[in-house]
């Protein structure tokens, strides 16, 4: 079999590698591009019996039977993608092979056309990942949405960022910061716990979760728990702030504000009035991840938070009591109706609370006073009065009367000398929680912290 000199010529000059093989699988040309594609040398190519080259180990199994298909079986035209293997490279080489026949139309052998198309299939390789990739991130993107949504049910959206954001979001560990805190109970929630249903009380606690919650974020305030009815709150951390003392303050003043309504939600539902008191304390405290490798939390701890616990102690319903170390951090002038020198437990020297119902310029938030006015007895009713130490009641009371009542609040008489600010338990055929608010030679004014009963209509 002979090559004409001008199919040599353009065979020679194409862009594509050609092989031409004869029917008994001898290469009879190979033209330039076929030697680079392969990477042989024209002495290895031409006039060597096809197996010769190539049948060195079964790496180029694929391009070998691909070439073989072709060979004996001349009368079709095959195409296929093959890899084709040089030392550790792998290349990826389309091929076109088509029966070479004579003028008279005899097949003569067999035109092997070679495309390296290695750049073309890592793009396309590399698009099928970038579209893998792309997938994978908005699968992740939905699962990360998802995940913050779910967390921020639990945790604020600051110590989420904190734990999906941080490469050691993770871990445990905390550091001292400068900060303040907020807590807040509800008084008379226990005795709220023994009359409600477990629903309409969930649904009540949720509801006034829901809108304190509000007002702290609001204020770049974190939310560390939920315990109870009780509300445990830092501003400051993990999102710092200069002004968190103020933060911490308006959020009690629009905290208390927002009672109001609270309460007249409840009244639309049959769930009883609710009072809270709020303590704040500013400080050094350590934040962080706290626990174990099975379970941990985002907590907060030191002497500042302890501190703010023993000042939300000493309110009543709609009072916030605020340490000289939070209003000492604020420019904005704060309402104060009174000071009271306290020296709580763990407290080497006394420090003087100042109970701040309003803040103005420019915030303007003034709460009104509300123990309600107090209608003297038409006969005193004869109670027991026993003194309260953190939980745990008197074992013995001391007798007393009622003498005049509100909503809210009792004048009372007793056989004992108590100080402003001690809680009591006072026992009829009821029992009320109250704390001293006013004391006199006459008696003394308490306002009633649990067991709402109407004492008006029993002093009539």
């Amino acid at each position: 079999m002979q090559l004409d000199s001008i199919s040599t010529r353009i065979v020679r000059d194409m862009n594509e590698g050609v092989l031409v093989i004869s029917k008994d699988g001898k290469i009879i040309l190979a033209n330039a591009r076929a030697q680079v594609i392969l990477e042989k040398k024209k002495s290895e190519l031409e006039g060597k019996p096809f197996v010769k080259p190539f049948f060195n180990g079964r790496i180029n199994d694929e391009f070998n039977q691909t070439i073989l298909d072709a060979i004996y079986e001349n009368e079709k035209v095959h195409e296929n993608v093959v890899t084709y293997h040089v030392d550790d490279r792998c290349k990826h080489v389309k091929v076109i092979t088509s029966c070479l026949r004579s003028e008279e139309g005899k097949s003569e052998g067999v035109i092997v056309v070679l495309t390296d198309i290695t750049e073309l299939v890592e793009v396309k390789e590399h698009l099928k990942m970038m579209n893998q990739i792309e997938k994978l991130n908005k699968t992740l993107e939905k699962q990360n949405k998802f995940i913050r949504k779910a967390f921020s049910k639990y945790l604020s959206e600051e110590i989420v960022e904190q734990i999906l954001d941080k490469p050691d979001g993770l871990s445990i560990g905390g550091k001292s910061e400068n900060l303040t805190v907020l807590m807040s109970d509800l008084r008379g929630f226990t005795a709220l716990c023994e009359q409600m249903p477990p629903d309409g009380l969930m649904d009540m606690l949720n509801h006034y979760f829901d809108i304190m919650s509000r007002i702290i974020r609001a204020l770049n305030g974190t939310i560390i728990e939920y315990a109870g009815d009780g509300i445990l709150a830092i501003f400051g951390a993990p999102i710092r702030s200069d002004n968190h003392a103020l933060c911490a303050v308006v959020a009690g003043l629009q905290m208390q504000e927002s009672m109001a309504d609270i309460n007249e939600w409840n009244s639309t539902r049959g769930y009883p009035e609710l009072n809270m008191g709020i303590g704040i304390n500013t400080g050094e405290a350590v934040v962080g991840n706290m626990g174990s490798e099975y379970a941990m939390k985002y907590n907060i701890i030191g002497g500042c938070v302890n501190l703010c616990g023993r000042i939300e102690s000493y309110t009543i319903g709609g009072k916030i009591f605020v340490s000289p170390y939070t209003i000492d951090m604020i420019d904005s002038e704060l309402l104060i109706d009174e000071q009271l020198e306290i020296k709580p437990k763990g407290v080497n020297i006394p420090i003087k609370i100042s109970s701040v119902y309003g803040i103005k310029e420019p915030y303007n938030i003034v709460l009104t006073k509300n123990i309600g006015r107090l209608c003297e007895c038409d006969t005193p009713i004869d109670v027991s009065i026993f003194a309260l130490d953190g939980k745990h009641v008197a074992d013995e009371g001391k007798p007393g009367k009622v003498v005049a009542v509100s909503k809210k609040s009792l004048r009372i008489t007793a056989d004992a000398v108590f100080e402003k600010y001690d809680n009591l338990l006072i026992k009829s055929d009821v029992e009320s929680y109250c704390k001293v608010i006013e004391a006199s030679e006459d008696g003394y004014v308490v306002a009633l912290t649990g067991g709402y009963w109407d004492w008006i209509s029993r002093c009539k």
